[in-house]
Parts: structure tokens; sequence; C-alpha cells
């Protein structure tokens, strides 16, 4: 081939197409030096392929230059404008927020570094240079997603504690100790500045330098690059280098231009193709908690000496595989050892500077957070060796990070659109930092507090030794648990050095009875697609205005009142965005929260959900307040006990137990049926025990007992929940033949047969089934449509309880509801109301979805089931243990579900209750 000409056979469309096939086969192709480079699986670098790259070597470099390099062009003009955040910026601001699972967390680090002495002037003086000279501490982050430089900081001033001579060291180290504990739980508001804190503290032992910085404005390798700065600065203020060449904002907004490239889609095709087979994260041990009332973390440290670190880096050598992959591996393999089944995913978070250096020199002087996320899939199965293992999973490894320009983040938001909220959360992390430490400036102590992460294995090199960092979440694990998988995790590193673990297939020693010797639970869950629903249109001009906000932020056509938020593409930076546009639309008219908004769209992804919390009074401007009616059922001294009304809204089923009650009794019921009529059912529960508190705010004390019946039992725990957060304490919270039932019910007879029920009517007598074979069909029909009862099926079905469904099908609700009046001896008019209020309630418990809470509860368990509807379920205790992150106390008490609390079983509870 003559030197400036095309290769023969090739055109650049064609290399294009090479290039994808390539990949499509599990080969890698990459330019190193100038140089094609290539990894191949086996088997796949065929004959006729390898003479395919050779003649296309050419075109095919020019092709990965033009297309995986990352255009990073300076733009000083506009350096103080606002840009967006990265993918992983915005995991870290989300995460913030409770309402998604295990967030509640700000990602920041703390760090501490003691010197013999310390002068605060000369440090201040060195940190103020910082601030000038890196934009990114001096960006303010906003809730909306974006960022901005500030041209100019005021002077940071640096807090200085002088305990020198002030007493014994121990009391200076307690005093050390607080600041640190005070630092390391240290949240920085969105929307302000600064995005750090700097303190010295001077004792008679030596000075700490205190430094905690929020991961949004930068990595752990940008605050590493900063200690050395500050030292560099601190030992000769003249030693300041030139300002970088490129920006954090160039950098963000060059990502952005290259998710238009012809890699970042292949890159795309390649995750997307393998979302739906996933294996999910780890399945340890868990208390089956999300959180407490404070989300905590601490560290657990290690060190591999530098002898067996250099000993384990040559068997790592020897074997083909890096001593980060090896790390990796030995990590996969200790968390494999606990989980219940051998494959599952790993979160890794990566240095994206790296690959950028070669082609951007400087870019390692940029202080920023450069940290992307990858996903990676292990199999951990004992079926070969660990070295065929490890090899394996440095395969695997290789090639994702050469489709790294489709993030970590992304994989994970499609993973939660197609297969639900819970499947995207990756809580087991691996952040390697080998080869990238500064020796210079090494802190004494460290603590990081990623959100939605159970545990965060942190390895790094560092004076010819491996540092090895676990910040573990508090409250997730059983305790002892996770100190033993340390010890074996550092163990094994140890035994790595050696060459016989490697080749063994199961080389890991793990304590006695650890879980995962258990088989996997039957009812461990499992993460499918969810169906799509039938589109439904707006139904009112509300619905209208706000599919059209959807629309527009979601850049679709046609939004549906009833599609899914997440299913549509939305993820929980635009349903933040989304939040902020329905305010601005309505807080003239509304009385309307951002935060508040975002959790109801969280929990009530749709339109219809939207628009019906907008149509309440609760959340216009009025001074309306939805359903309530507090009645002062007696008189007393003490804390009083509060009674909340059961699906019939009124304190009926209460009437045998009041008067054996002691003490002062208030008790909500429902006084105004059309209001609570209006509101959505999804959201009742919690729409009536916000009016419910703010009633009970009135109230000359702040102290109360709280009693739930049946639905009632749901109400008053949201009301606990609500009294708490505003400063009122609660004595107890007990509910009675209380539980939400597991499934959705839209067949309106069997509504009326619940209905008959609690009316005190028998069904059998007007033509319903018996109660035993209701229950078994109940069973075939959820057998076949998990989840939900729908509207017509059990009239459809060719067995005797169909038909007897169908037989009353052919009588109209009117004429239905007469027969139920008659049988109790009440009014139809009345009836006709009362069951509307018991469809609205029964609604509202079927679609509740209730929220852990904080506190102790108290069950009285009734025989049989808690549900006018037969559930084929006898106890209720595993719901309220699953609801409850206290004490949950369960209590034995006679009658069923209807006759509990009437005499003369009422006596009985009455005594438990005055004894609380």
């Amino acid at each position: 081939m003559t030197a400036g000409t095309e290769p023969i056979g090739f055109d650049r469309e064609q290399v294009a197409e090479l290039i994808a096939e390539m990949e499509a086969a599990g080969i890698s192709l990459w330019e190193d030096a100038g140089e094609l480079r290539f990894h191949a699986r086996r088997d796949a670098l065929t004959p006729e392929r390898r003479a395919a790259l050779a003649e296309a070597k050419r075109l095919i470099l020019a092709h990965l230059r033009a297309g995986s390099t990352l255009s990073i062009r300076p733009t000083p003009d506009a350096r103080f404008e606002p840009f967006p955040l990265t993918d992983g910026q915005l995991a870290y601001l989300l995460g913030r927020h409770d309402m998604f699972g295990y967030g509640g967390a700000a990602c920041h680090t703390y760090l501490e570094v003691r010197h013999a002495d310390l002068q605060p002037a000369r440090v201040q003086a060195a940190w103020r240079t910082l601030i000038r000279r890196h934009d990114m501490l001096r960006a303010v982050i906003y809730p909306d997603g974006r960022q901005r430089v500030l041209p100019e900081a005021p002077d940071y001033e640096i807090p200085v504690v002088d305990l020198r001579g002030t007493g014994p060291a121990e009391i200076q180290a307690a005093i050390v100790g607080a600041i640190r504990e005070e630092m390391t739980r240290t949240v920085y508001p969105a929307g302000a500045w600064p995005l750090f804190e700097l303190r010295i503290t001077r004792t008679d032992d030596g000075a700490f330098l205190h430094i905690s910085v929020d991961l949004l404005i930068a990595d752990l390798t940008s605050v590493r690059l900063l200690l050395a700065e500050l030292q560099r600065l601190y030992e000769d203020p003249a030693t300041e280098p030139p300002p970088p060449p490129v920006t954090f904002r160039d950098y963000v907004l060059a990502l952005r231009a290259q998710r238009e490239t012809p890699k970042y889609d292949r890159d795309r095709d390649h995750w997307l193709a393998r979302v739906d087979r996933f294996p999910l994260r780890p399945e340890l041990p868990t208390l089956g908690t999300d959180q407490g009332s404070e989300v905590r973390f601490h560290r657990i440290t290690g060190v591999l000496p530098r002898e067996e670190w250099a000993a384990l880096c040559r068997t790592a050598a020897r074997r083909g595989v890096t001593p980060s992959q090896t790390v990796l591996a030995a990590y996969a393999e200790t968390i494999g050892r606990w989980s219940r089944r051998p494959g599952f995913t790993l979160a890794l978070t990566l240095p994206n500077r790296p690959l950028l250096h070669p082609v951007h020199p400087g870019i390692e002087l940029v202080v920023g957070n450069f940290t992307t996320f990858n996903l990676l899939v292990v199999d951990t199965t004992p079926e070969a060796t660990f070295e065929t293992r490890a090899q394996a999973l440095a395969d695997r490894l290789r090639d994702d990070l050469e489709r790294h320009e489709y993030t970590g983040i992304e994989v994970i938001r499609e993973l939660t659109r197609r297969r639900g909220r819970d499947a995207g959360l990756m809580p087991v992390v691996f952040t390697d930092a080998i080869g990238l430490e500064d020796d210079r400036c090494e802190p004494t102590h460290g603590l990081g507090q990623p959100p939605q992460v159970w545990i965060d294995c942190q390895v790094r090199d560092h004076q010819g030794a491996l540092r090895i960092d676990w910040d573990v979440r508090e409250g997730v694990f059983p305790a002892g648990l996770v100190d033993d998988m340390f010890h074996v995790f550092t163990t094994f590193l140890s035994e790595l050095t050696q060459e016989t673990p490697w080749s063994e297939h199961s080389p890991m020693n793990t304590p006695a009875g650890r879980p995962s010797d258990d088989p996997p639970h039957e009812d461990t869950p499992t993460a499918e697609p969810s169906p799509e629903p039938v589109e439904e249109e707006p139904q009112d001009e509300l619905e209208r205005r706000l599919t059209r906000l959807w629309a527009e932020l979601l850049d679709r056509p046609h939004v549906s009142r009833n599609q899914d938020f997440f299913a549509l593409g939305g993820d929980s930076l635009l349903i933040w965005r989304l939040a902020g546009l329905v305010h601005a639309e309505f807080h003239q008219t509304h009385d309307l929260d951002q935060e508040s908004l975002v959790r109801r769209l969280v929990r009530r992804p749709t339109v219809a959900a939207l628009a019906s919390h907008l149509r309440q009074p609760s959340a216009r401007s009025s001074t309306r307040t939805p359903v309530r009616s507090l009645t002062r059922l007696a008189d007393g001294e003490g804390v009083p006990r509060v009674l909340i009304h059961d699906a019939s809204g009124t304190l009926t089923p209460y009437r045998a137990l009041v008067p054996a009650l002691t003490g002062p009794i208030l008790g909500f019921e429902i006084d105004d049926a059309l209001p609570y009529l209006e509101l959505d059912p999804t959201l009742a529960a919690e729409s009536v025990a916000d009016s419910y508190a703010r009633l009970l705010h009135d109230e000359p004390g702040d102290r109360f007992h709280l009693i739930g019946y049946g639905m009632g039992g749901l109400i008053a725990t949201e009301l606990a929940r609500r009294l708490i957060e505003t400063g009122a304490t609660v004595e107890s919270l007990t509910v009675i033949s209380s539980a939400r039932l597991p499934y959705q019910v839209d067949d309106e007879l069997l509504i009326e047969y619940g209905f008959a029920q609690t009316a005190g009517a028998n069904p059998t007598a007007l033509g319903y089934p018996d109660e035993r074979d209701l229950a078994l069909t109940l069973r075939a029909v959820l057998a076949a449509s998990p989840g939900i009862i729908g509207g017509g099926s059990l009239a459809l079905l060719n067995t005797d309880v169909g038909r007897r469904f169908s037989d009353l099908a052919g009588w109209s609700q009117q004429e239905r509801l007469a027969s139920i009046a008659q049988a109790v001896g009440r009014a139809p008019e009345q009836i006709e109301l009362d069951y509307r209020v018991f469809r609205q309630s029964f609604k509202a418990v079927t679609r509740y979805e209730p929220a852990p809470y904080p506190g102790d509860i108290t069950l009285l368990r009734q025989h049989g089931t808690t549900s006018p509807i037969p559930t084929l379920q006898d106890d209720a205790a595993a719901f309220w243990r699953s609801l409850c992150l206290g004490h949950l106390t369960v209590i034995d008490i006679p009658g069923n579900h209807f006759t509990c609390l009437t005499p003369p079983h009422a006596e009985t509870i009455a005594r438990h209750l005055n004894h609380v």
C-alpha cells in the first residue's frame, strides 16, 4: 500500500461498521502511543478479523481519535456562567434526600492531618490562595441541577481552637474528638457557599488540621491535590504554580458534547442490551430497614504491609492480573461469601482523570468531581479456581471500561425505568485509588459519607503499603457482621501473596454459620419489568396543564394521566425540576413547597395522582381544612388517649371500649363525608393524618397515646409520624386488628362483600359465596394477576364462586345495597353513603404505601384475618414488623376482627390500654 492512500477495500463508513463488529464480538480496540492495541476474548480474533484489522489500521486509528477523544476547549469568557452537573454530582445531590432509598446523606469527606505545630495565619493565607486558584472552591450547587463558579469569594476565616496549656492531654484529645465527630456529620446546604470547612486545633501534643469537603465540588483525588498544594504553599507561599489550562466547567461541557458521538451511541447500545439480564445488588444479611433518624457511617481501617503488598503484586503479575484487579476480585469474593446468591452487581467509583491525561495535559491540576461510576457484574460461583475467576473479572472490567462513555449512573436510570426503583439501588461499592496517591501529606484520620451506600471499600497504596478503608453505613447490618467480612477480606489479601489460594476453587475461610451457608430465600424479591398501563386522557383543565408540563420536561409529544414519570424516562433530577415547574405554575393558588411535591411525586409519579393532590383543600391557599372532627369522649387527668376511626369513618367500633378506659379520651371521626370522598385514595391516609395533626396541635398538651382499629391503625401511624416531626411526644402507639391489605381490589362486588361484613350482615345470606371458597378463589386469581383483583374479574370465573358473583352482577348496585340495608335494619339512603365512605377507605388501605415508623408500636392481634376480605393471612405482625423501626410488641387478644372490640373482649383490651 502506498503511503498516503486509503486502505484497499475499506472506506470510512465501513471502518465504523468494522469497529462495531469487533466490539460486538468482544474485541476492544484503543490507541496507545500512536499504535493500535486490542484486547480479545478467546477465539474472538479469527484470522479473517486479524487481517481486516491490519488492512484498516490507519483508518481505525483515525476513527478512534475522532470518535473517542474528549475534546476540551477552554472557554474563559464563559467561566462564570452556570453549567450542568455531571452524573456523579447528580447522584450525590439527590442522595441528600431521604425520599430515595438509603438516601438522607450529604456525600462529603472528612480528613484530619496532624502536624507538630501550625501557624494559623499561614494556613489561612495558603487556603485563600487555593480558593482563588481553583474555581470549584468557589462553586455554588443549586437544587435544580446547575452549578456556577463565583468570580470572587469572601475571605475565608479558619477557626482556631488553642488548647495548649489548658489541661490534661486526655481532655484535649476529647475536644479534638468532639470536633472530629461534629465535622464528619456536616451537611452543606445546596445553593450556598462554601461547600467546605477548615478548622485548626492546637494542643500540647501537636496541631490538627480538620478538613471537610462536600464531594459535589471535589473528588478524593482533588482533595489530596488540595492537601499537597496547601502543604507547599504553607512551606513556601511563593511556590504557587501557574493556573490550570482548562477548568472543570470546560470538562463538563466536553462530556455533554461527547454524547453526540458514534462512540457514545455504541456504548449505550452495549449497556442497554444487557440491562434486562443484570443481576441486582448482593443479597447480604441486613436488618431489613432503610434508616433510622440520623444517617451515620463509621470507618474500618487496615494495612497490607509493604512486603506483603509487593509480593501480592508479583503473584498477580504472573497471572496477567493487575494489583487493582486482584484486590477487586478479592473484595468480590468476600461479598460473595456473605451474599445469598453468588451472582450480583458491584458499583465501582473510578477516577476519570487518568483517562484524560494523555490527551489533556494539565487536567491533573484541576479540582472537581471527575468520578465516574461503573456497574460490574460478578459471579463468585466456585466452579473454577480463584485465578480463573479473577482473570474473568479482569477481562469483564476491561471490556466494560472500553464502553465507559455511557455511564453507570445512566445504566442505573435505565434499570430503574425497566425494573423498578429498587433495582437501581447498588449499595456495595469499590473505590480504587491505587497508583493515584500523593504521599506528601497523609491524613491521620478520615471518613466518607456516601448516599445510598452500605459499604464503600476504598483502597490505595501509600509508602509502599496498601491502605484499606471501609466506610460502613450504620443500622444496615447486624452487629459484628461487617467486622467479620473485613477480617476475612484482609486475611485473604495476605494469603494471596502465596501461590496456593489462586489455584483453589473456594479459597476463603469464613466464620462458622455465615448467612451464605443458608439456601436462598424463596421470597427474595426480584425486579421485573412493569407492564405498560392503558393510556388515559386528561380529565380536566388541571390535568391538561400538568400533562403539558410533563411532556415539555420529558421532551415527549404526549403524556397520559396514568403514565409513570420514571417509566417515561424521568429520573431523580428531572423529578426535582418537575416539582419546580409545578411550584412556579401553581404557587399563587396553592400552598406548595418543592420538597413536599418531590415526596409525593416519588411515591405516586402520575399526573392523575398529582392532580388529585392539587384539588385537595389542604393543597389550596384557602383556610379550608380537609376532613376532620375531633370529639372529646371523656375528661380526666393525664395524657389523653386519641382514638382514630376505622374504615367506616366513625368511632362506632369503640363504643364498648370507651367506658372501660381511664383518663381523658379524644376521638377522630369523619363528620362530613363529601370532602373525604373527594380525596385521592392513594393519599387519603396521609391527608387525613395531616388534618388530624393540625387539630392536635391546638390541644393544650403535646403528649398523646394514639390508638387505631383497622384502617385507624394506619392513620394513627401516619399521625404519630407527623406529631413527632413537629416536636410533640407520642407516649404510645397501639394498633388493633390492623394491617394493610397486600393487594389492590378494583372489583366492586368484592368491596361490597367487605362492606356487608363490616355492617354486620351475613354475606352468604345475601348471595355471596362461602368465606373459605372465596379465599381460595382470591388466591388463584392473585396467582394469575399478582397484586390486583381486577374489576369484574370474579364474575367471569367458570366456578361456583364465579357464578354467584355473576348472579349478583345481574342486580343493580342500588338493589344490592338495599339488601344489605334490610339485613342490618338501616335506611337504604344511609347505607349508600356509608358504602361510599367504606369504599373510599378500603381503596385507601389497599393503595397506601407507608414509610417506616421510627418509634415503638404495640399490635393487639386478634384471631383470624385482619380484613373484611378473606385473605388466608392469619398474622398481621409481619406487616407491622416491616414498618416498625423501634420495638414491636405483639399481644394476642380474644375475638376476631369483628368481635375483638365487643363485650366481653373490650374489657381485655381496655386493661392493656390502661396499663400503658
